[in-house]
Formats: structure tokens, sequence, C-alpha cells
């Protein structure tokens, strides 16, 4: 995750840089730079409070039409790395229909708060905890869509070898949690 870190402020420091070149652009980056900043906030109440908000979502959802007067690389960058901390967010801020966090929530609110935790656990074994989402129709859309993304990732990393049960565990909870909820 620190490079990710690293890769996201560089972005932002670039458009502030280039928005040096186009006044409308930086002052656009400095509007929203709140959203930014919130992403890395470890307090999940707070950096789910501001993702969340009208602006935010703006931003998030339509980066291309809020970056729309800068310059069309700084938009195309930007807009990668938006939707992907987008993703991220919406893992992390999932609620159920009550209000309350979602079994993936709280297991990003633990890894946050000690990213050593589950260090010796296998992906699997850690996200055995999503089939508590089974009670949520909305808790069960974001696991799946986490684990599927996670999967795909998993299988498309040529720098790190995962093994077929490991990848066969999560094919199966992806299997439970679509049926799980009916």
């Amino acid at each position: 995750m620190k490079l990710y870190n690293i890769i996201i402020l560089f972005n932002l420091f670039i458009i502030q840089i280039l928005g040096q070149v186009v006044p409308i652009c930086q002052g656009v980056t400095q509007k929203y730079s709140n959203c930014i900043k919130s992403f890395f906030e470890e307090d999940i109440d707070s950096k789910c409070g501001t993702y969340v908000s009208v602006q935010c979502q703006q931003l998030y959802n339509s980066p291309e039409t809020v970056l729309k007067d800068c310059e069309q690389n700084i938009i195309e960058v930007s807009t990668s790395y938006l939707k992907e901390m987008n993703n991220n967010l919406k893992c992390t801020c999932a609620k159920n229909e009550k209000g309350e966090y979602c079994p993936l929530s709280k297991i990003i609110k633990k890894t946050l708060k000690n990213p050593n935790i589950f260090k010796e656990k296998k992906y699997s074994e850690i996200f055995d905890e999503l089939k508590e989402s089974c009670s949520s129709k909305k808790c069960v859309e974001i696991g799946l869509f986490y684990l599927e993304s996670l999967l795909t990732a998993m299988t498309n990393d040529k720098n790190h070898k995962f093994d077929n049960e490991e990848i066969r565990r999560i094919n199966d909870l992806i299997s439970y949690v679509k049926n799980c909820h009916n």
C-alpha cells in the first residue's frame, strides 16, 4: 500500500505543479483536496464521512467532468487513480441496510489499525469472515465485488505466485457468498 500512496501523492503533486500552468486546474485540485487527503486518514468514520459527501462523490464518480479544465494527460492519469481510490473506499465504507459497517469494512478497519494482523493468514482465511455478509444484500454485493477484484488481481499478478489451493478457496468463498443471500 505504501507504493500506492506514493504514486497517488506524486500524481497529486504533478497535478498541482501543472495546475500552476492552468490556474483553473489548480483551483479544481484545491477545491477537492479534502477528498484526496481523507483517503489516507486512519479513522474509518472520518474517512467514510468525507467519502460520502456530495463533493467527493462528484470527484470519484465523474473525475473527467470535475477535471475538465485540466490538461488531457492529467485527466487521464488522475481518472485512473481516482477510480482505484473510489473502489477502495467503496469497500472500506460499505454499510448494510441498518447503517452498520459490512464485514468487509470491518476487515479493512482491522488491517488499517494493525497492518500485520493478518500477516500469517492466507487470503481465504481472512475473508471467511465475509460469510457474515449473508444477512445483507448490500454487504453481499460489495463482498462479491471485492473478492472478484482480488481474484482477478491474483490471477493477473505475474510477480507473485499464488497457490492453486488459495485461488480455489477464494472461488469457493465467492460461490458461497453468491448463493447465501436469496
